[in-house]
């Protein structure tokens, strides 16, 4: 039978972001299992790959995945208390078939070569809308920080799958949203302002090849 792989994007620096994206996903996992309306096959059909994108986190990631079980667990019984199904044991087992990667965690929000590529592989990709919706499909939106890494672990895989001729079905979850909010200041205008106080900022964003308007358009739009 035909395996499934599922790419949920990168594990930031930040705890609150650390616990509340993946594990949610997961708990979605879980409670679709419950109710039966979707993940049918059993658990061990589901690869689920969650791709570190901080250099420290990747030093240590028995310390993510407990932190990960903390917040599903409470979440999990949360959900029962307030009237919901109780999917407290299967979340955990959800848990259990994530893999992580840590070897395309870098410098909080740093553009990787790796990165760079799987912008231009799914740049160049054909889509296809199966959903059945008149809407344009556009690609997903490879950014610098998120993205573009579990991109390129996805892409890894794929090559790897196709040496060893496995049949499997892979999915990237986009963390990043296509449309994003434009507020009331520039960002960029605001974050250059800053550079001329902050020196390692400059540099940040100089090694995330972004030293000019045009640049950050680039990064701000999908690929």
């Amino acid at each position: 039978s035909r395996r499934g792989s599922f790419f949920l994007g990168g594990i930031s620096a930040f705890l609150f972001y650390l616990v509340s994206s993946i594990p949610c996903l997961l708990l979605g996992i879980a409670l679709a299992r419950k109710l039966g309306v979707g993940f049918k096959k059993p658990l061990s059909s589901f690869h689920l790959h969650s791709v570190i994108i901080h250099h420290k986190f990747a030093a240590m990631p028995s310390a993510v995945r407990f932190a990960m079980s903390k917040l599903i667990g409470d979440t999990a019984k949360l959900i029962k208390k307030r009237g919901g199904p109780d999917v407290v044991r299967e979340a955990q087992e959800v848990l259990k078939q994530v893999q992580f990667h840590t070897k395309f965690a870098v410098e909080y929000g740093l553009l990787t070569e790796e990165g760079k590529r799987a912008r231009e592989v799914f740049k160049q990709g054909e889509l296809f809308n199966k959903s059945g919706h008149e809407k344009e499909v556009q690609h997903p939106w490879m950014c610098a920080c998120f993205t573009s890494k579990s991109g390129a672990a996805l892409l890894e895989f794929l090559e790897e799958e196709a040496k060893s001729k496995k049949d499997s079905v892979s999915m990237l979850w986009c963390t990043k949203s296509v449309v994003q909010a434009a507020g009331e200041v520039n960002p960029l205008e605001r974050a250059m302002k800053e550079t001329k106080e902050d020196p390692k900022l400059k540099q940040w964003l100089k090694e995330s090849t972004i030293e000019k308007e045009s640049d950050y358009e680039r990064h701000m739009v999908h690929v």
